[in-house]
């Protein structure tokens, strides 16, 4: 699952060992920094992994993490929080990087209507013709 928070961008996942811990992966260690100290944990670097920065948890420590991040929503729109919440170099990339996914996920949806208009046609085309 991929999840952006205020935080940042993680990727969480079962662990391999462990059916009831999580790796949170992050490209960026401070994107994991809230979690790990949310969780009371470290957070492990791996450059030779696709993800360098991770922290492994509980499900039940996640789940409560995820919940204080939805109880702290107080803004209108997302993008416009992660512009005004913090300027630092590093949160200016995070800001970059959350609306490059934002217009690949507009791309998406346009994608997915010129699907369903084609799929709707081709349904008309076959109607028409029995």
């Amino acid at each position: 699952m991929w999840v952006f928070t205020q935080d940042g961008f993680m990727s969480v996942v079962e662990h391999r060992d462990d059916q009831e811990c999580l790796i949170v992966r992050a490209r960026a260690r401070q994107d994991l920094e809230t979690l790990a100290k949310f969780g009371g944990v470290d957070v492990i670097v791996m450059p030779e992994a696709d993800y360098y920065f991770r922290v492994e948890v509980t499900r039940t420590v996640f789940a409560a993490f995820m919940r204080e991040q939805v109880l702290d929503i107080d803004y209108p729109n997302f993008k416009g929080r992660l512009h005004e919440r913090n300027r630092s170099p590093e949160a200016i990339e995070r800001e970059q990087f959350a609306y490059r996914i934002w217009a690949a996920g507009c791309d998406y949806q346009r994608q997915i209507e010129l699907l369903g208009s084609e799929v709707a046609r081709e349904l008309d085309l076959i109607s028409n013709t029995s």
